[in-house]
Parts: structure tokens; C-alpha cells; sequence
């Protein structure tokens, strides 16, 4: 019985707490938890969003090879932007339990916003969700990093055919998230999605 008391007052908290925030419909969309990854000792923030579970930041993984920071591996942007990964790369380094998500995830989780420029105001940093998608640049084929702090992509799983797969492009100066495509061997970030 006082269990079951101190579950409900629990609960009544974090929902007063601000634990579920809705969207311009008034339905819940988002719902926050913390996991921890084993295999480097990092805690992550995951946000509710429709019945998926996504991480509310990028992922901080280092890989042997096909991972950095931006700027040549400056560990000062770690817990602004995470790593970035080329594609082949990304396929391996989800957590457990967690995965690169694919284009049809991205594509459902767009769908919920009227527009991309709704899209991007709900699930950017400044949006009225706890996505907080980063705008961390990328690496190019040659190795250059590029556009920082207006460019946020993000690896689906899916290729677009063997040289390309598809990502989520939020692009800050026109204030849009669209899907595309580009080169494997680019350096983008991942979001993953609980399995």
C-alpha cells in the first residue's frame, strides 16, 4: 500500500516536474531517461517522442578508426557535438540495446511536424522538445571540417546505393530539417533509437 502511495506521488512529480512536455496539439510527446553505455562509461539522455525512444544528444563513442571530433579530434567539442562518423562506421557503433536508426524512423519522426521548418523548430537545441538535434558540422571526404554551427546531419542506416546513404539534414540558415544523401565516407553524427 505505501508503495503503491510513494509510485503515484512519484509519478504526479514528474509530471508536474516537467517531465512530459506536448505538442502544439496538447498530446505528450516527450518523456526523458538517462541510460548509461558500458563500453565507455558515458551517461546519455534519451527523449520520448511519439512510441520511440531517441537520444536527446549525439552519440560520444570513440571507434578505433572512422570517428572524430570537430577541428582534428579537439576533445573540447565532446560534450557540445559528440563524435561524427563515416557511414560504415556508424553501423557499428551503437550502443547496446540502441540502434542507427533508418530513413522510415527519421521520415515517421519528421511526419509528426506540419512542415520541415515546423520539424526543425520542435527538435532543435532552442526547440519546444528535448531532441536538442546539434549543429556540429561535418567532415568531408578530404578530411576538412566544415560548417560548424549551422550544419546538424545525421546517419540513417540506409543506403542510398553503394557509394551513398541517406541522412537527416537539419540546416540552421534556412531554418529546415529535409532528408538526403551523400558520400559514406563523410563524417556525420548519430542519434540512435532504442531497440
Amino acid at each position: 500500500m505505501a508503495i503503491n502511495l510513494f509510485f503515484k506521488t512519484l509519478l504526479t512529480l514528474m509530471i508536474l516536474g516537467g517531465v512530459f512536455s506536448c505538442d502544439n496539439n496538447g498530446d505528450k510527446v516527450s518523456g526523458t531517461i538517462t541510460f548509461f553505455d558500458r563500453r565507455d562509461s558515458q551517461d546519455y539522455t534519451a527523449v520520448k517522442i511519439g512510441d520511440r525512444w531517441w537520444m536527446a544528444e549525439n552519440l560520444n563513442y570513440r571507434s578505433d578508426t572512422g570517428s572524430w571530433y570537430v577541428n582534428n579530434d579537439s576533445a573540447s567539442y565532446a560534450s557540445v557535438f559528440g563524435r561524427m562518423y563515416d557511414w560504415n562506421t556508424a553501423m557499428n557503433a551503437a550502443p547496446p540495446g540502441w540502434h542507427v536508426p533508418s530513413k522510415s524512423e527519421w521520415d515517421s519522426l519528421l511526419a509528426r511536424y506540419d512542415s520541415d521548418s515546423a520539424a526543425y523548430a520542435y527538435l532543435t537545441r532552442t526547440g519546444l522538445s528535448d531532441f536538442k538535434a546539434q549543429f556540429g558540422g561535418y567532415r568531408d571526404g578530404g578530411g576538412n571540417f566544415k560548417y560548424a554551427y549551422h550544419y546538424g546531419p545525421y546517419w540513417t542506416s540506409t543506403e542510398y546505393n553503394p557509394e551513398e546513404a541517406c541522412y537527416a539534414f537539419f540546416n540552421k540558415s534556412v531554418k529546415t530539417v529535409t532528408m538526403e544523401y551523400y558520400s559514406k565516407v563523410r563524417g556525420f553524427y548519430i542519434r540512435c533509437v532504442r531497440d
